[in-house]
Order: structure tokens, then sequence, then C-alpha cells
């Protein structure tokens, strides 16, 4: 079994945060374990909800690429919410209805009072095989 650290320099450099944008472990088959992806570059940036979690699906793209995948083989996303309400709600699930094409991936919404930084409204994870 091969672990390789998963990182990309867009935007920032998440090694400088103590941990990496993913892990592939590979074995007969692959799984990405992909850190948790906001929808800012920097604390304080202002960016709608909706901003935010375009942003923080472009992140999760990115990583997904640099291990040869793409959304159809995320198996499993965590999803983080600041402020939760019923249009957040909907933002989220749109934008999920939006990328996966294929199937949906298992999921947990889970709502928070407050993310690392000052500004984030919504963070992501996600665990892709192939």
């Amino acid at each position: 079994m091969k672990i390789i650290d998963i990182n990309f320099n867009e935007g920032y450099d998440s090694r400088e945060y103590s941990y990496s944008q993913g892990i592939l472990v590979e074995s007969a088959s692959q799984t990405l374990y992909i850190s948790g992806q906001v929808g800012i570059h920097e604390e304080g940036e202002v960016r709608t909800f909706s901003q935010q979690i375009d942003l923080a699906y472009e992140n999760l793209e990115l990583v997904l690429k640099k291990a040869g995948m793409t959304f159809d083989n995320i198996v499993k996303v965590t999803e983080l919410v600041v402020g939760n309400s019923s249009e957040k709600l909907l933002a989220v699930n749109s934008k999920k209805k939006e990328i996966f094409k294929k199937r949906f991936p298992a999921s947990v919404y889970i709502p928070v009072d407050s993310l690392a930084l000052k500004g984030m409204m919504f963070e992501i994870d996600a665990i892709a095989v192939k």
C-alpha cells in the first residue's frame, strides 16, 4: 500500500496549516480522503453563501483532478454550514444536483456555530474511490 499527499498551490498552501488537501491511498483500488474545502482564500474575505459553495466545490475538484478523479468518484461528503436555514439547505442541495450527475454520494449535513476562520460559512470534505 502507498499513501500519497495531495496538495495544490492555488489559493494557499494547506501544509502551512498542518493538513493535506487530500490523502490518496493506493491499493487494488484507490481511496482519496479530501480535507475540508472552504469558500474563501483568506480570513475576512467577503463572499456570499452561494459563492462560498461554488469556490469550495472548485477547490474539491482541484484535489480530485490531482488524484486523477472526478466528482463521479466521490462516495461520501460531509457539509458544515454556519447559520443554518432552509435557504442554505436548498442552496447546498441545488449545488449537489448540479455537480453529481451519476449518483449522489452518501452525505452528512451539519449545522455549526462557526468554522476555522472568520467569514467562513461553508465547508465540505469528501471520500472518493476509483
